[in-house]
């Protein structure tokens, strides 16, 4: 994910389903977020597309382009270093994402009892597990995780001679505000 957009990459054998999925993933997302910052109303700045990728060479260079958002917005070094919801960890790990999600039908049904729970107590954990890219499908979990490496460290050489925000800069801005200097990229 980056400050106002996400990527992410997703196939499916039905493909009607993954605009409906889509929908789903950022109509929560905006409530959440919209929520967290008291605010209502519109939240993303673009409606979501869905690229199609045909071809092997294809899925690696979107997995890079989309592992490669914060460097290549300079905004931190090093995908490693990328603060907020990132594929990266479990990319170069075990491809499992642990979460924890709070709904907000859950903290609305808790604001209704005679003795509310601490919101903090009605947090679930949630755990996603990636599958591989096709192309890399067959590899075992160890060629896996030095084929995510080798990308991650691609796109450390590529951006190593730009001066990022960095992570400390990057978590001190307000997240009430809109950049000024906002870059639309193709997706």
């Amino acid at each position: 994910a980056q400050t106002n957009h996400l990527h992410y990459m997703a196939s499916t054998d039905e493909p009607d389903c993954l605009s409906l999925f889509i929908n789903y993933v950022d109509s929560n997302v905006a409530r959440q977020l919209n929520s967290l910052r008291g605010r209502s109303g519109h939240f993303w700045s673009r409606r979501a597309r869905v690229i199609t990728i045909t071809d092997d060479l294809a899925v690696v260079q979107r997995l890079r382009y989309i592992v490669a958002q914060g460097p290549a917005a300079k905004l931190v070094a090093s995908p490693r270093q990328w603060p907020g919801a990132s594929s990266t960890p479990a990319l170069l790990g075990d491809m499992n994402i642990a979460a924890t999600y709070t709904s907000l039908d859950s903290i609305s049904r808790n604001a209704r009892l005679a003795k509310p729970r601490p919101v903090s107590e009605l947090a679930e954990r949630v755990d996603y597990q990636l599958t591989p890219i096709p192309p890399w499908a067959h590899l075992s979990p160890k060629a896996l995780r030095a084929k995510h490496l080798e990308l991650v460290e691609s796109i450390e050489a590529e951006f190593k001679h730009q001066e990022p925000l960095g992570v400390r800069a990057l978590l001190s801005q307000s997240p009430h505000r809109s950049s000024r200097h906002f870059h639309r990229t193709p997706a």
